[in-house]
């Protein structure tokens, strides 16, 4: 079943503000382990900065995920893309090692 545009842009909203409230517990969590302290408003923009580069994945991934050229897309066509990118054989080896 595919999913509508709308459907998507809920489920990445939703998807994002759970990851704000994640990120921003993990800044106060995890940054003063490691000696880096920062401001809350320093947190706050590092979290939306973090936030508009994930809702835009997560929407644009959906879409590919739910579109026509994907379902016509192949599986060596994915093989050779991700080996192209990488500009390897790492993603690839491990890509194959894993489809059934």
């Amino acid at each position: 079943m595919s999913q509508s545009k709308r459907a998507s842009l809920v489920e990445a909203v939703v998807s994002t503000l759970v990851g704000v409230v994640v990120g921003l517990v993990a800044q106060w969590v995890f940054f003063p382990m490691y000696g880096i302290y920062t401001s809350y408003e320093t947190d706050l923009w590092l979290v939306f900065w973090f936030t508009v580069v994930s809702f835009i994945r997560s929407y644009l991934m959906r879409r590919a995920w739910n579109s026509e050229w994907w379902k016509r897309t192949t599986w060596s066509t994915w093989v050779w893309t991700l080996e192209f990118l990488t500009l390897g054989a790492a993603a690839t080896l491990a890509l194959v090692a894993i489809h059934p």
